[in-house]
């Protein structure tokens, strides 16, 4: 199985549902709240044939406001 950790969430569902995988998707905030622009997974765990994705949001756009 190919590791997605880092990548975009919606690409990681992606390439794992290509691969065969069943792929639930767990969001994960910081306690502070703070605002981003793209989904990242920053875990990856795997089941038999399911996988789950844990995501965050992260501000990789400068011009992002928030």
């Amino acid at each position: 199985m190919i590791s997605v950790l880092g990548y975009e969430l919606g690409r990681a569902k992606e390439l794992l549902e290509a691969e065969g995988y069943s792929v639930r998707c767990v969001e994960t905030r910081s306690r502070k709240g703070l605002n981003g622009n793209e989904k990242r997974v920053i875990r990856q765990r795997t089941d038999g044939n399911a996988v789950e994705l844990i995501w965050a949001l992260f501000k990789t756009d400068c011009e992002y406001g928030g």
